[in-house]
């Protein structure tokens, strides 16, 4: 998810369809001259991307918008999406802008993309699209080298359409990843439930500037999510919120994880993480 929050893009793990992806196309159209105007996370991401990343790379999601990456520095892109199924599912968009997609799987398991071979990974506005962040940066750590890098942007909750909404704490991130180790789907599909009732009550009402649904179509409308596994944001974070979660992921389950750098600029959190293995 290059583009961040606010363009609301479907970037790795399952596939929108039906009037979720037309309710994504027509709030990205809405949000088009909000994004022209900004720069300051452009040019906080180029910085960064500068400073911290080096040799060779994969980015999650790039779609139209990848990061800018210093001379010299070699990147491949993951998608669940080839760059066909990209330029077909969004016509308004430049398809001479869009990324040539190296791996198409989905974005949070990374099925089919070697281990230990990458010296960084890009995933912007990527980790709340998943209910499963702790076990995407497990799957993340897994393609890096003995010592990789993670450049992460989250969206800050109160600085895009999930204003409102509770900032998700990381015991119900560790929740979520016990449930889906222990693969119990059930509990795991009422926690979805609950946060696509959210995203109808919160964020669909920010986006169009309209009230919510009814209580009977929003029941419809959940079912219909769950049944397609919709993409939205399932998570939500601030800045102390994102330290928080690398704090608590490198005492849990990655204990070579090392926080180098938490930026926050007016829109996003970025995040540069170091990942060593146990015995590097």
């Amino acid at each position: 998810m290059g583009l961040y929050s606010e363009s609301i893009r479907v970037s790795a793990a399952t596939q929108v369809n039906g009037d979720h992806m037309s309710l994504l196309k027509k709030a990205k159209r809405k949000l088009k001259p909000i994004v022209k105007s900004l720069g300051l996370w452009q040019i906080t991401r180029t910085k960064l991307a500068k400073k911290y990343l080096f040799g060779s790379g994969v980015e999650i999601g790039a779609l139209h918008q990848p990061l800018r990456i210093p001379s010299g520095v070699r990147i491949r892109h993951v998608d669940h999406r080839s760059w066909e199924q990209n330029v077909e599912s969004f016509p308004e968009l430049d398809s001479r802008e869009m990324v040539h997609v190296d791996f198409v799987t989905d974005g949070f398991t990374l099925e089919g993309v070697p281990s230990d071979e990458f010296d960084f990974l890009i995933a912007n506005h990527v980790l709340e699209h998943t209910p499963d962040p702790i076990g995407a940066l497990i799957q993340w750590r897994r393609v890096l080298k003995s010592s990789g890098i993670l450049f992460c942007a989250l969206p800050k909750v109160n600085a895009s359409f999930d204003k409102g909404r509770q900032v998700t704490t990381y015991d119900h991130m560790a929740e979520d990843y016990r449930l889906y180790q222990s693969r119990n789907f059930d509990s795991i599909k009422e926690r979805n439930k609950d946060h696509y009732l959210e995203w109808l009550s919160v964020c669909e009402p920010a986006i169009f500037k309209r009230p919510p649904v009814s209580a009977e179509e929003m029941i419809e409308r959940v079912d219909k999510m769950l049944g397609n596994g919709d993409e939205i944001h399932f998570h939500t974070f601030t800045a102390a919120s994102v330290r928080d979660m690398f704090i608590q992921v490198g005492k849990a389950v990655l204990p070579g994880l090392r926080i180098l750098e938490i930026v926050e600029t007016r829109k996003e959190v970025i995040a540069i993480i170091e990942i060593r293995n146990s015995t590097s």
